[in-house]
């Protein structure tokens, strides 16, 4: 009977043991609605990553990433269209063993660009914030065989005096009707914004236009995207384009200290 008793504590104990380590091996820090899936890469590879990040000087004397991790997203459809991020390699940065502080960045090998990531709402859905992006020379991770990438993947070559950031948000142009919603339910404090926009412009040229639902021009202003944000000239407002994606804008309201959603709704 004790032997008995003796085996089946022996059994528990392997059984709880190994429950343990499996449920460490699968703890991650990035765990949120956005994420399908957190790999934490092997010693060797998050070197190489380290280095091939390193023009990014996201490292100095005191801060040091201590952690890197493979990240599969889940992309929000109302910002993003399906498949989007089919060959954007995600990669979770840990620094200095504090789970609190970590960051996001979303690498895109075949147009050499990273961008680095916001969290906006409850939901905690994953932006890609393209106010500005850095362009690097990915040949320099294109063997790294430790991350899980698509066959058909290709990777930018960049040459050294081009690698950098560039301070501009993503796409040309503008185009389109926008009902504008906020993070937090805070309304433009400028009432005469809080309706359903149509705009018109594009970066290239700076120049924007706002219609509001009934066809009167709000805004006929021209822009100044030197800091990497949105200046409505006459209007004396300004704001940080922190997105654009095919299906939403956010802007940082610098005054008001909110993030305005801007919905496509054609």
């Amino acid at each position: 009977m004790i032997f008995k008793n003796t085996r089946i504590y022996i059994v528990a104990l392997i059984v709880l043991i190994f429950w343990s380590c499996t449920d460490s091996e699968t703890q991650s820090p990035f765990q949120a609605d956005y994420l399908s899936k957190s790999i934490n890469l092997n010693e060797d590879c998050q070197r190489k990553i380290i280095d091939f990040l390193a023009p990014m000087e996201l490292e100095n004397d005191t801060v040091k990433i201590t952690d890197i991790y493979q990240l599969v997203i889940s992309p929000d459809t109302t910002i993003y269209k399906e498949g989007e991020f089919d060959k954007v390699i995600f990669l979770g940065l840990i620094f200095n063993n504090d789970s609190s502080n970590k960051e996001i960045i979303a690498c895109y090998p075949e147009l050499g660009m990273i961008y680095f990531t916001e969290l906006v709402n409850k939901q905690s859905t994953v932006l890609i914030a393209n106010n500005s992006s850095f362009w690097n020379n990915f040949k320099k991770i294109e063997n790294i065989d430790c991350l899980i990438t698509p066959d058909s993947l290709h990777y930018a070559k960049i040459e050294e005096k081009s690698i950098g950031y560039w301070q501009i948000a993503g796409q040309s142009s503008i185009n389109g009707h926008w009902m504008p919603d906020t993070i937090s339910q805070f309304a433009f404090v400028d009432k005469d914004l809080n309706n359903e926009w149509q705009l018109s412009g594009d970066l290239e040229i700076k120049k924007l236009k706002i219609v509001d639902s009934e066809n009167n021009t709000l805004v006929a202003d021209t822009l100044d995207f030197e800091r990497r944000g949105v200046l409505l000239l006459n209007k004396k407002k300004e704001f940080m384009i922190v997105c654009i994606a095919p299906k939403a804008i956010y802007l940082y309201d610098f005054d008001n200290g909110v993030t305005h959603h801007l919905r496509r709704t054609k």
